[in-house]
């Protein structure tokens, strides 16, 4: 099993974090793994916004609504 970080270096992730620095920053900065970053916000942050993932929408949904009402009128 892995040695949990020092409390120094979690409250260096937590203020960090707190200034909206990058995972990928902040693990360059402290020399561990962005991935490590991450679960430590997991914990320290709950609310924190995460990033959705998923391909991002290339129609917006006014012009997806749009584009139904004329295929409704061709029908």
């Amino acid at each position: 099993m892995p040695k949990r970080l020092t409390p120094e270096t979690q409250d260096s992730i937590k203020s960090a974090l707190l200034d909206n620095r990058t995972p990928e920053d902040i693990a360059d900065e402290l020399g561990i793994s962005s991935r490590t970053v991450r679960t430590y916000a997991a914990r320290m942050i709950p609310e924190r916004q995460k990033n959705p993932g998923g391909r991002r929408h290339i129609v917006p949904n006014d012009t997806k609504k749009y584009i139904r009402l004329l295929v409704i009128r061709v029908m």
